[in-house]
């Protein structure tokens, strides 16, 4: 199971007549749960996939869908190479609804004459999710007994933007320390994105049952300050 959630503070409705604010207080939120199955078909190949649930808000209106993420991957021999593939977002469309776009109308035109006050609704368009086409390759370029060093690449292709690659490298020692430095949205047209880079620690609980802690900066541009920190529990 997964939740996402991204939520932006309040702020003032700002409109012409008003420029410094009428009062009112609007703000934007998204939050998707998924549940997530995953089977080894064979040594080599791998299947899963994600049912999500999405609802997006702001103001007053919300949209809300479902969508299905489905990827595999498949380990070849050269260096453990895994050959990796996705795709992410495919299904309904979405479309916002609520009070905001809601309002009373008069059919005729003129007010005190014929029907008053009929309550009325615009018609929104209906938006599309982001779908995603992934393909990537990761393998390692060294491998002892208590340092590992793990290359990534993978191509991305989204319906809404323009192709980009994503590239990486982890160094692990004794797969209880790791550290990491990638480059993201390269070749993606005015891309805001760039250098990440990132730590883990893993902590064995037993046998069978792992900690796990990583923590990642990225540069996004004018968000500045971009951090990441993933606690995972693993048997």
């Amino acid at each position: 199971m997964s939740v996402t959630s991204l939520r932006t503070p309040e702020d003032i409705v700002r409109t012409e007549a008003n420029p410094g604010g009428d009062g009112r207080q609007w703000g934007y939120s998204a939050f998707a749960l998924g549940f997530s199955f995953a089977r080894s078909l064979t040594d080599k190949f791998s299947l899963g996939v994600t049912g999500k649930y999405i609802r997006e808000a702001i103001w007053d209106m919300t949209a809300q869908g479902f969508a299905l993420d489905i990827g595999t991957i498949y380990t070849t021999t050269l260096n453990n190479m895994r050959i990796g593939a996705s795709i992410s977002n495919f299904g309904s469309t979405m479309r916002l609804d609520g009070a905001d776009i809601t309002f009373n109308n008069f059919p005729d035109g003129q007010l005190g004459q014929g029907p008053q006050n009929i309550s009325s609704i615009y018609k929104t368009d209906t938006y599309n999710l982001p779908l995603t086409f992934r393909i990537g390759l990761a393998m390692e370029a060294v491998k002892t007994e208590k340092i590992r060093a793990t290359v990534a690449v993978d191509a991305t292709h989204p319906n809404d933007n323009s192709e980009y690659v994503n590239s990486g490298v982890e160094l692990s020692f004794d797969e209880m320390f790791f550290g990491r430095i990638g480059y993201k949205a390269l070749f993606l047209q005015n891309s805001e994105q760039g250098l990440t880079w990132g730590a883990g620690f893993r902590f064995e609980m037993s046998t069978t049952a792992f900690v796990k802690v990583d923590y990642a900066f990225a540069d996004f541009g004018r968000l500045n300050n971009v951090q990441y920190v993933t606690v995972s529990i693993g048997y």
